[in-house]
């Protein structure tokens, strides 16, 4: 799995198309790669994690099972530039929440929830954090290694939020 299967994945969703157990008429789309430079300028050649250039380089951003309709489901992964006025944004209106080595990756669409890399994850199920917007880190949904990782499950599940049902 790399990530051109998963957009190739993501092109099944045009023209969106509506999946058992959800109501809403769901689409994936996504903008070309960024360039090296985008990635450059926007993170000011601060060291990056391999897979999130690698996601970047492969589209530079996303909306991922975005519900057409409503807009009250699906992501939006967020372009470099994006990703790193977010990151900043959250560091200074939530510094007790988030660290100089998370960087603020997607959003929810009818929610407040972020996806977060963490750089210097502990345990291998944190490299990827759904973080809550009043909810302490320590409450945060680990959701995988890596934004690869994170993403196919994500796919897997059409979109669903897979880490908040439980088994």
């Amino acid at each position: 799995m790399n990530f051109q299967n998963l957009i190739e994945k993501g092109m099944e969703w045009v023209p969106p198309r509506v999946v058992a157990g959800n109501p809403f008429s769901l689409t994936c789309t996504f903008t070309p790669p960024a360039t090296d430079e985008e990635i450059t300028r926007a993170w000011e050649g601060l060291k990056l994690p391999a897979d999130l250039v690698a996601m970047w380089k492969s589209f530079g951003a996303a909306c991922l099972f975005q519900d057409v309709d409503y807009g009250q489901w699906g992501m939006r992964v967020l372009s470099p530039a994006e990703s790193f006025a977010r990151t900043i944004e959250q560091r200074e209106s939530r510094p007790n929440a988030f660290a100089a080595d998370e960087i603020v990756v997607a959003e929810f669409f009818g929610d407040q929830d972020l996806v977060v890399r963490d750089v210097n994850a502990l345990a291998a199920d944190r490299g990827v954090l759904v973080a809550l917007p009043l909810d302490p880190k320590e409450e945060w949904y680990g959701v995988g290694p890596n934004m690869l990782d994170f993403l196919a499950n994500y796919f897997a599940k059409d979109g669903a939020k897979y880490w908040e049902t439980t088994n």
